[in-house]
């Protein structure tokens, strides 16, 4: 993991957020730990049966975990003790990622832990220094190729 300091980012929105210190994994969580979160716990995730899913594809272990939906990616963290990030979370750790900071930051879309206010799922689409919104999900939201996730600790508030 690697550990962002505090900043303040501009949102999608146009609002500007102080982000407090946390750490993040330095790229999307690979097919390898997902499918150790599949074999540990409870959890039903149907193996995509389209091939740019990486999910069950020896050949693409390492690769990130792809065709997830919100709730996938919800419930990896909870197992992990961990968190998806917000918003700002990986938005800062973009701009520390464009300053050397260590951070794997690939052309993806990524959930984040504010997706899911108002019914509203949202995913960050990574490209470059560039960050968009993207409200375009289709219905059965697991099977676009793109749809990857990474997790953070958070830094205890005192």
């Amino acid at each position: 993991m690697v550990r962002v300091p505090e900043g303040t980012v501009e949102l999608g929105d146009g609002r500007r957020e102080r982000v407090g210190e946390f750490y993040i994994t330095r790229a999307p969580i690979s097919g390898t730990n997902f499918q150790e979160f599949i074999d540990q716990s409870d959890y039903f995730y149907p193996t995509p049966r389209i091939f740019e899913c990486n999910f069950g594809k020896s050949d693409r272990s390492s690769r990130p975990v792809n065709c997830v939906t919100w709730e996938d990616a919800s419930a990896f963290a909870k197992w992990a003790v961990m968190q998806l990030p917000t918003e700002g979370e990986l938005r800062r750790a973009i701009e520390v990622a464009s300053e050397g900071g260590g951070i794997s930051i690939a052309p993806a879309e990524e959930w984040v832990a504010d997706a899911y206010s108002a019914r509203e799922k949202v995913l960050l689409r990574l490209d470059g220094d560039k960050v968009q919104r993207n409200r375009d999900i289709p219905s059965n939201g697991r099977y676009r190729e793109d749809y990857t996730f990474r997790l953070v600790l958070r830094a205890p508030k005192i």
